[in-house]
């Protein structure tokens, strides 16, 4: 388990352009990591403003996404920072995708369907260790 002063440390850029899914998302890491700051972005070039802007803990990206792959945005967030932590989800938890993201830079790479609670407090105790 995380510490008080670890988490309030904790910033996390979700990267979706299913609203419904980020909100849903968001509720879930809000119940893991309350003290946590939570950015949304719907698009990659909001995710790209935000990653310079901010410096997230951690960046969970969705693969599909509507203007680009998460894929590619992966390449383009390591290549602006490097030590980004980015955590691709998906749908589709394709071999492929899988490769392809963690050639890209990727530190994990989970299926939405899996992603719960528990899940994500294994991913920020990861994170801030």
């Amino acid at each position: 388990m995380v510490n008080s002063k670890q988490v309030s440390d904790v910033s996390v850029l979700v990267v979706d352009d299913n609203t419904r899914y980020r909100c849903q998302l968001k509720r879930m890491m809000k119940k893991v990591c309350p003290h946590a700051v939570i950015y949304e972005a719907v698009n990659i070039k909001e995710a790209l403003t935000l990653v310079s802007e901010v410096n997230p803990t951690m960046i969970l990206v969705d693969v599909v996404l509507a203007d680009e792959s998460g894929i590619n945005l992966t390449r383009r967030i390591k290549s602006l920072e490097p030590s980004a932590r980015v955590i691709l989800i998906s749908a589709y938890p394709d071999r492929e995708f899988r490769r392809n993201g963690m050639e890209a830079g990727a530190v994990a790479f989970l299926d939405k369907r899996d992603l719960d609670e528990t899940v994500l407090q294994q991913v920020i105790d990861d994170m801030v260790m």
